[in-house]
């Protein structure tokens, strides 16, 4: 998940042995997304789109030290993937 990035072996080994991808969208896009969704402790609170805000904010110098980001807030599944493939090609 998402929370991967927070410590720091795992970014080593991420970047030693992996292409990363990060699929970014905006917290509005992220809340209608998981709205109902009960399988997510850390979105169990009083404001889950301030606590999905707080997290993004937290996590993303981590997200960008990534071989491709892509905005999935008007990306569709097959677009993202073509995306992906291409640029691990290159």
């Amino acid at each position: 998940g998402g929370g991967i990035v927070l410590f720091e072996r795992n970014r080593e080994l991420l970047r030693e042995k992996a292409f990363v991808v990060t699929l970014a969208a905006k917290p509005e896009t992220v809340f209608k997304r998981v709205q109902g969704d009960t399988s997510r402790p850390l979105l169990k609170s009083e404001d889950p789109q301030t606590r999905i805000r707080q997290m993004m904010a937290e996590r993303q110098k981590f997200y960008n030290d990534c071989n491709l980001n892509i905005s999935t807030d008007d990306c569709m599944a097959l677009e993202c993937c073509e995306k992906i493939v291409k640029a691990y090609q290159k």
